[in-house]
């Protein structure tokens, strides 16, 4: 049995009272309601004492004791300004006079003596309105509000509520909605803070069931001189807005955690402006708190405004001087002594800027500082506390469990409403990399409806989750008229979903994964795909991973699936000129394959050709040989004469040969491979022209311009007409033109094709591509060759930097530009007349 149901008591004196009546009652069951009466009691009395005492850890203690972890709460955590947390989500608040608790739903069990018939079995304590005796309070909380701890980085969403305030509102009711912890009541609070300061009347009601939502506003009413008769005879809610529509004074109505709109229809409904909110004519503003953001829900006349994560630095950008918003609230509660501010961004971002997340990381580490025996384990700095996340270990205040429950109670929510699609979704989602996911490409509907652990048929039933998922802030959700459209998990979502364990969610992850890079190699070399390999990158990279990790001997598809995707992008990175990066991933792949496979193995071998490529763009010229050589003949041996894999080796062999001066060799390999592609592909084949491109390439080595000019033309009509005119390898023709005019002494045609060149590769490569510098380098030699030594020392002054970050201070194309950038200066130091000026050299052996 109960003993208390929406009484309104909230003074001790008047629990004590009702407890010793029950305990003096008739019946049988009065003697076993003796002693439990005199437990709650003195239990009670107990923790009103100490709450706000300075042994805050015996209260703590305490009400472990009275609640019984094993059923009524999970967590118990001190939160400051006299208040504890169960769970994250309840709170009790020691005021003057008396306990109240707030709660979540309808009641807060705080305890069980025992379950027999006739028994206590628990108490529950509520702070909902009595509709007899309107004896709850409808002051705002001011007490939870910490001028310590201001919101940080909601300043002007703040602003612009202050001005609706002294605006006299928009007759609009605004909307905070966004995930559990995000704030929404925090910013609540503080414009109720502001509205008071600035003497308006202010209205809070916390969350509550419909019942006492209805009491609460009609309260409302009253204290807005709505008359009993009207509220005896008529419609509450029209009374209510009748009311507030001639109420003489500003004023700010806060409804608090409503998280199920229908609970504001009352009579009518809410989204046709018949609810108990509505827009108005008065004075006043009305504010709602809720993690639903589905504007359906709420209807035309509410204004919503999605709470995110605070902003925080960029990992991988320039090193902050002032801390971001999120930093911000780590300081504020931590310190600034727990590292250094890079650290402190570094944890902020890991959070996802979530301020409940941030504000119990920083109250750990306060905590903990002030100890003076802590754990052995207990972590001391931003970096120790970001690492624990890392790895798993569960802290005193574990914001993970936080928001854990948060979005188990989000999920739960959805599958009420009919959507329990969500909940393994959200698991699949979690099992993606921690980057922003481009849903269009990887979620496409046929291969989702084909995992049965989604139970989802169709896009339209995956579109209205995805779209649920966002109202309710558990996910961003680009739409589909964005350039790329992606979605975004909040990190501490993904860590909660993960916590659930989805074994099936990984490498379903890596399927659809590789299916989609699957539908995307062939386009690879088209710059207009890379947004979409970027996106893929760190998904796809994180998925092969987990192949390698999970493989046994019977998965070898696995981890040939996720290797062939991982070379793909691996490739893209190749293009983009991020060698470094696209050496490293290959790297993995080539591991992961010869671990599972052995060192001679074709999908090995394949992976070893990848990493020779990329050997080669990195100027390593003598080891790329060696390997090319190897795997050539090798291939040959397994595969034949004709494969495919096999004249990509044999091509790339050739053009390393004639990096290295060794014309002849490369020339007899080059010819072999064209007449086999030719013979196999045909003319105009993207390949077959590559091939005819690179004997071009060492007749121009030769010193044969005329002939190298004529294929070179040949090559650029064809690749105009199947690549288009703005391919990477179409731009690559029309730049080897442009060098044979310079060398032929035809200045104005080459200068018009290398700008021409320069202005493409830089839109589409960037302004630091290793191909866009040669381009740029063959402008710098030109005006050289004009002997405008003044132009050329610059910009190979800027070819030089950009390539010692870009490829490295030994890479022969930097090597050959700091040479020829110190005998330029020689040259003009020295005072060389034009005259005496020799030619500009060439460019060394390159692409």
């Amino acid at each position: 049995m109960r003993l208390f149901s929406r009484s309104g008591s909230r003074d001790i004196g008047a629990v004590s009272a009702e407890l010793d009546r029950l305990s003096a009652g008739p019946g049988s069951a009065a003697g076993s309601l003796e002693p439990a009466a005199a437990i709650w009691r003195s239990h009670f009395e107990a923790l009103l004492q100490q709450l706000d005492g300075p042994d805050r850890e015996s209260a703590v203690l305490l009400l472990r004791e009275v609640v019984g972890l094993s059923r009524a709460a999970t967590a118990v955590t001190a939160l400051g300004n006299g208040s504890l947390a169960l769970g994250g989500d309840a709170r009790f608040t020691a005021e003057p006079g008396g306990l109240a608790a707030g709660t979540v739903g309808t009641a807060l069990t705080v305890g069980h003596t025992g379950v027999a018939a006739g028994r206590v079995d628990q108490l529950n304590v509520y702070i909902q309105h009595d509709e007899r005796t309107g004896a709850t309070t409808l002051s705002p909380p001011l007490g939870r509000r910490n001028p310590d701890h201001p919101p940080r980085g909601r300043e002007s969403l703040l602003e612009s509520l202050a001005d609706l305030l002294a605006d006299s509102s928009d007759g609009g009711a605004h909307v905070l909605h966004g995930m559990g912890g995000s704030g929404k009541t925090t910013l609540a609070l503080e414009t109720a803070h502001r509205a008071a300061a600035d003497n308006l009347r202010v209205w809070w009601i916390g969350p509550s069931d419909q019942d006492a939502l209805a009491s609460g506003l009609l309260t409302v009413a009253r204290q807005a001189s709505a008359t009993d008769e009207d509220l005896r005879t008529r419609d509450g809610a029209d009374v209510l807005w009748q009311a507030l529509e001639r109420y003489d004074r500003p004023w700010l109505l806060v409804v608090d955690g409503i998280d199920d709109p229908g609970l504001l229809d009352g009579t009518g409904r809410l989204s046709d402006g018949t609810g108990w909110i509505r827009p108005h004519r008065g004075t006043g503003l009305v504010l709602i708190t809720t993690r639903n953001g589905t504007a359906a829900a709420w209807g035309p006349g509410f204004r919503l405004h999605q709470i995110n994560g605070l902003a925080s630095a960029d990992p991988g950008g320039e090193e902050a001087v002032t801390p971001s918003p999120a930093a911000q609230v780590l300081i504020d509660y931590a310190g600034p002594d727990k590292g250094p501010l890079r650290d402190a961004e570094a944890l902020a971002e890991r959070l996802g800027g979530l301020p409940l997340a941030l504000r119990l990381a920083g109250s750990y580490l306060a905590d903990v500082s002030e100890q003076p025996w802590p754990d052995a384990a207990a972590t001391l700095t931003f970096s120790a506390y970001r690492q624990a996340i890392e790895e798993g270990r569960p802290d005193r205040f574990d914001p993970n469990g936080v928001i854990r429950s948060a979005t188990m109670l989000n999920l739960d929510q959805l599958a009420s409403r009919g959507l329990p699609q969500a909940r393994p979704l959200i698991g699949l989602l979690s099992a993606f990399a921690g980057a922003p996911l481009p849903y269009v490409t990887v979620l496409r509907p046929d291969r989702v409806a084909a995992v049965p652990q989604l139970g989802i048929s169709d896009g339209a039933q995956l579109w209205r989750l995805l779209k649920a998922l966002a109202d309710l802030s558990l996910i961003e959700l680009d739409g589909v008229s964005a350039a790329l459209p992606v979605l975004r998990l909040h990190p501490l979502v993904r860590d909660a979903a993960r916590a659930e364990e989805a074994p099936w969610a990984p490498p379903t992850a890596g399927l659809l994964l590789n299916q989609a890079v699957g539908t995307l190699g062939d386009r690879v070399e088209d710059p207009a795909s890379w947004p979409q390999w970027h996106a893929l990158a760190p998904h796809v990279f994180r998925s092969h991973r987990l192949a390698v990790e999970a493989a046994d001997d019977a998965d070898a598809d696995g981890v040939l699936g996720a290797g062939a995707a991982a070379l793909l992008v691996a490739r893209y990175l190749d293009l983009r000129g991020l060698y470094s990066e696209a050496e490293n991933r290959i790297q993995e792949v080539y591991l992961g394959r010869r671990a599972r496979f052995g060192e001679h193995d074709p999908a090995t071998l394949d992976a070893r050709y990848h990493l020779a490529r990329v050997a080669r763009k990195q100027g390593r010229l003598e080891e790329a040989e060696e390997e090319l050589r190897t795997l050539a003949h090798e291939l040959r041996r397994l595969l034949g004469e004709d494969d495919a894999a096999g004249l990509s080796v044999r091509h790339t062999w050739a053009m390393v040969l004639r990096e290295l001066g060794r014309l002849d060799e490369a020339e007899q390999a080059h010819r072999e491979v064209w007449q086999i592609r030719a013979r196999l592909l045909g003319e105009a084949h993207p390949d077959t022209l590559t091939s005819r491109y690179s004997l071009a390439r060492v007749a121009r080595e030769r010193g044969d311009l005329p002939h190298a000019e004529a294929e070179y033309r040949i090559v650029h009509s064809a690749r105009r007409h199947v690549l288009g005119e703005r391919h990477p390898d179409t731009l690559a023709t029309r730049h080897s033109l442009a060098v044979v005019a310079r060398r032929l002494g035809r200045w104005e045609e080459a200068e018009a094709g290398f700008r021409e060149v320069l202005a493409a590769r830089t839109e589409i490569l960037g302004e630091s591509h290793p191909y866009t510098l040669i381009t740029r380098t063959e402008l710098a030699l030109l005006a050289w060759d004009h002997t405008d030594l003044g132009t050329a020392e610059h910009e190979l002054a800027t070819v030089l930097e950009l390539r010692t970050r870009v490829l490295g201070a030994s890479h022969p194309q930097t090597a050959w530009t700091a040479a020829n950038l110190h005998h330029l200066r020689e040259l003009r130091s020295a005072g060389t007349p034009p005259t005496r000026v020799a030619p500009a050299p060439q460019q060394g052996p390159s692409y």
